[in-house]
């Protein structure tokens, strides 16, 4: 109040004087600061940048032609990736299928982001994502194209001779840094078999799987999108092989071994109530979660295969204190992993949001993450998919 009665008693002049030697300490302040930069080794730079995450600095290249040219320089992709430890964003799929928001597990936070999403050449929209790892996605283009993308940097890359139709079980993705593998699991009259696109060779295989333990489900599987169904996971074998995942339209885990090219089944979780269920990987670990609703809170359990013991193993629950806050008119979940981290999105019929749940592997942590508003609007968004990916600028295709 006292300042305010000051400044009041102020005349224009006196008002301008101040103002005058304000802008200029400001200006002087903005000037002094510039230089200091302008002055830093470029390698102090490089590391100093390196410690933002990921979405500020690549911002940050759109400052001046120096931080452009610091960013991406090969020694500071280095630095960023290397030297400092990256935390994988979640894509968002929303009701609308809009792709404009990420969830930030390096500040656990959501972010609004205009990112290079493929478009669909038929209809025009964004393309339907169908395989995640690493640091790329795989975006079904149109009836004979996938779109390779590292969403960071934009770099895309078309793959022909990627066809989905009913036979389709499951698409999966394996990377190693730059090289990447595509898989098209289908149905071959009454076998099952691969068909892998490699970076490396730049061309489709194609495989016959030997099928073993067949047998029914003894749990009730709801129905699914067909986003859903295709998505499958790998991981590494005690071989070193790569192992693809997937669930079948029958509600049964789906193993895969490129190697021996045998694929099984395994037995079913130790669930006998109407449940949803989805796969995710974390650290090279296949985890299964699943969604009971059928009791006074709903039940969201991990699961994680023990194949000394031949069955699934509980590894953790959502918490009571976080479950009883959810509807139980739950069609669906739909999930991803990566690192540390599982994402849930759960989709109701007669609800106008979703809850989404994020899970914490090395604290056993869950969170309910708070709503998400869409930034033209202001109506809350509907997440119905997520995938997981490294934000890395140093992957190229």
């Amino acid at each position: 109040m006292r300042g305010w009665t000051m400044i009041k008693n102020m005349d224009s002049k006196d008002l301008s004087l101040t103002s005058s030697l304000a802008e200029g300490s400001i200006r002087r302040k903005i000037t002094e600061t510039d230089d200091m930069w302008s002055r830093l080794d470029s390698d102090i730079a490089e590391t100093i940048l390196a410690r933002l995450p990921v979405a500020d600095y690549f911002g940050f290249q759109f400052v001046s032609k120096r931080e452009r040219s610091l960013i991406l320089s090969p020694t500071f992709r280095t630095v960023s990736t290397q030297l400092f430890e990256r935390r994988p964003w979640f894509l968002m799929l929303d009701a609308d299928s809009s792709c404009d928001m990420v969830y930030d597990t390096e500040v656990e936070g959501w972010r609004h982001m205009k990112l290079p999403i493929p478009k669909d050449v038929v209809t025009g929209n964004s393309a339907t994502p169908v395989g995640a790892s690493g640091s790329l996605m795989c975006f079904k283009s149109d009836n004979d194209t996938a779109t390779l993308c590292n969403l960071l940097t934009g770099l895309k890359r078309e793959i022909s001779g990627f066809t989905i139709d009913c036979n389709t079980e499951a698409v999966a993705m394996h990377t190693i840094e730059t090289s990447y593998d595509v898989y098209i699991i289908f149905r071959q009259s009454s076998s099952l078999a691969l068909k892998v696109f490699s970076s490396v060779k730049n061309t489709w295989t194609e495989i016959l799987l030997e099928q073993t333990g067949k047998s029914r489900p003894t749990h009730h599987v709801m129905e699914w999108s067909a986003v859903n169904e295709l998505m499958g996971v790998t991981s590494i074998g005690s071989s070193g092989q790569v192992m693809v995942h997937y669930i079948s339209s029958r509600g049964r885990v789906v193993g895969c071994d490129t190697s021996t090219r045998i694929a099984f089944t395994y037995p079913d979780v130790p669930i006998r109530e109407n449940c949803s269920l989805d796969l995710v990987e974390c650290r090279d670990r296949i985890l299964l979660v699943t969604l009971v609703c059928q009791f006074v809170t709903p039940r969201l359990v991990v699961w994680e295969f023990s194949h000394e013991r031949n069955k699934w193993k509980r590894i953790a629950s959502l918490p009571k204190v976080i479950a009883k806050d959810i509807p139980r008119e739950v069609i669906d979940i739909n999930c991803a992993g990566h690192d540390d981290y599982i994402m849930v999105c759960m989709k109701y019929l007669n609800y106008n949001f979703s809850p989404v749940i994020r899970y914490n592997i090395s604290d056993d942590s869950w969170v309910k993450l708070a709503t998400c508003s869409n930034d033209r609007n202001g109506t809350v968004k509907r997440f119905v998919s997520t995938y997981a990916f490294m934000p890395r600028i140093d992957i190229n295709l």
